[in-house]
């Protein structure tokens, strides 16, 4: 493998440990399989380089050169204690359709030229996905064109908001518990609230937001 590429996959396992093939780099970076196949054998361009800095913050003079710090902008001088740092454990999160939602399987099934890719900088499970928010029933929270991170595999409780695919339809909405009974409430005051049906599936927990502008 060529010894840029060898550097790329080095700093991006070191972000994630789960980025360890053609497959997860190529989403990662937004990008197809067959281009980081071509940047193993040719190594990585110098657009490719700038990109991985872009979206994943390693240093495409290090990339290139293997020289300085691995990842772009890091301190030089000690870490101040009292300053939370962010954890650099990343993942791309596909951008998936409300029908998909209601019957997601995983990512790996995804062919990741064919979706819009977000980063989820929250701790989501390999199976996340992400929807783009429809309608108004969830303001002022949440708008329309806003886009929300959804992990299968997170636990739920009353007062997370959750995606419930519910009477064939894929909705989103707070879940809140009367007794014993679990209830779908808008935000939206004018939206009336729903009770959750016995056969009702809760496809996952919004655990981020993503506002673009």
């Amino acid at each position: 493998m060529d010894k840029k590429t060898e550097r790329l996959y080095l700093a991006a396992k070191e972000l994630n440990r789960e980025i360890n093939s053609q497959a997860s780099l190529a989403r990662a970076l937004n990008t197809s399989s067959q281009v980081i196949k071509n940047w193993e054998s040719r190594g990585i361009s110098h657009q490719g380089a700038l990109k991985a800095q872009q979206m994943l913050g390693i240093s495409a003079t290090w990339i290139e050169t293997g020289v300085g710090e691995m990842f772009f902008g890091q301190p030089e001088t000690p870490i101040d204690p009292n300053v939370v740092q962010l954890d650099r454990k990343i993942r791309n999160i596909p951008v998936v359709s409300w029908v998909q939602a209601g019957n997601w399987h995983d990512v790996e099934e995804l062919n990741p030229d064919e979706y819009d890719w977000v980063l989820a900088l929250s701790k989501v499970s390999e199976r996340a996905f992400a929807l783009r928010v429809q309608g108004d029933s969830m303001q002022p929270e949440f708008t329309e064109g806003d886009i929300i991170i959804v992990d299968p595999e997170a636990d739920f409780h009353s007062g997370s908001f959750v995606v419930v695919c519910q009477d064939n339809e894929t909705t989103f909405k707070k879940l809140i518990y009367d007794g014993s009974r679990a209830m779908l409430k808008a935000l939206n005051p004018i939206y009336g609230v729903l009770q959750m049906k016995d056969d009702a599936v809760i496809c996952g927990v919004v655990k981020e937001k993503v506002k673009l502008y």
